[in-house]
């Protein structure tokens, strides 16, 4: 951000920390400021805070970081477990999802930690801390909402808010040819205030041609769902007007991957669903080459006895899950 002068915007604000670590306290100032950002960010189009960063006016551009980088944060895991701490007590009503990430230099403590605040569900968000005000993001600063906007944001109707959950199904073998097939289920969760409507779903990757890709959806609500495009290299769009109430979770649909043999190319999948009264979400995941070809080779060895086969069984549900472990945004 210093080399390319990323100026302080939307969505992104830089704080210098004020908190002294050997109190294992939160500085007002920086409990402050992160009440205000929740709420600011929150009830406008969500953004980020990067801790530890001095921010001052260029002319002709506007605020941007500054080099070098002497107001670094010495502590970065105590500062974030401080504000993991202050999160639920910033605003009223206490906003969900909100993320501390720490950013520190190999081998140090010292370092940077950002802050994501997402698009609050139940606005408006009024901060606790200091002056009990609401806050909305404009330009490069938090500002007091005015009384037209705040009736406004009061208005807004309640939206569906997804998850997605993916867990692996089985691994089994391909008779009478060599070949290997992994399944997996797709769990969707609405974690929002309204019924999620008009739902779609995409399930889209990238294979080495040894393997391929097939989509099948849940018997429960197979009636409602319409294949828009056909299997299309490694692709599938859906449609459902299966209706999904708040606080509720439900096995959409399984996909499969059958491995034709080992392969030199990773394996990414993404998922993304969506209605249309949400914002959406998506998720993907890699299975590195070597996973691939070593879950198939597996799968179509010809094993002495069935303790061989079953602990080479264990491995390669290990190695699919840890892949499944490490699911991102």
């Amino acid at each position: 951000m210093v080399k390319t002068q990323q100026v302080e915007e939307l969505f992104i604000d830089h704080k210098i920390a004020a908190t002294d670590f050997s109190k294992y306290k939160l500085d007002p100032s920086d409990s402050k400021n992160l009440a205000k950002a929740i709420s600011g960010f929150g009830n406008s189009e969500g953004g980020i805070i990067v801790w530890g960063v001095d921010c001052r006016p260029v002319d002709g551009i506007g605020d941007v970081p500054r080099w070098p980088l002497e107001t670094k944060i010495q502590n970065t895991t105590m500062f974030k477990t401080l504000l993991d701490s202050a999160i639920g007590g910033s605003t009223l009503p206490a906003q969900r999802g909100v993320e501390n990430i720490e950013i520190a230099y190999p081998n140090t403590t010292e370092g940077f930690v950002v802050t994501y605040v997402p698009q609050a569900m139940n606005v408006p968000l009024q901060t606790l801390v200091d002056k009990e005000e609401f806050y909305i993001r404009a330009g490069s600063s938090f500002r007091q909402t005015p009384r037209s906007v705040l009736a406004g944001l009061f208005g807004r109707r309640p939206q569906a808010d997804f998850g997605i959950a993916v867990s692996l199904g089985k691994i089994q073998k391909g008779y009478p040819n060599r070949f290997a097939i992994i399944s997996f289920e797709v769990y969707i969760s609405n974690c929002g205030m309204a019924i999620a409507e008009d739902m779609f779903y995409n399930i889209t990757a990238r294979f080495g041609r040894e393997a391929k890709l097939n989509v099948t959806p849940h018997p429960e609500i197979s009636n409602s769902w319409k294949n828009l495009d056909s299997l299309r290299e490694c692709g599938w769009t859906l449609i459902s007007n299966f209706k999904l109430p708040p606080g509720s979770r439900k096995r959409f649909f399984d996909f499969s991957i059958t491995l034709e043999g080992e392969t030199s190319a990773d394996n990414d999948v993404s998922i993304s669903c969506g209605s249309s009264n949400s914002a959406g979400r998506a998720k993907a995941f890699r299975i590195p080459c070597d996973t691939v070809s070593e879950v198939y080779l597996n799968c179509v060895h010809d094993y002495p006895n069935d303790t061989a086969r079953q602990n080479d069984e264990r491995k390669s549900a290990q190695l699919i899950t840890n892949c499944l472990d490490s699911l991102s945004e």
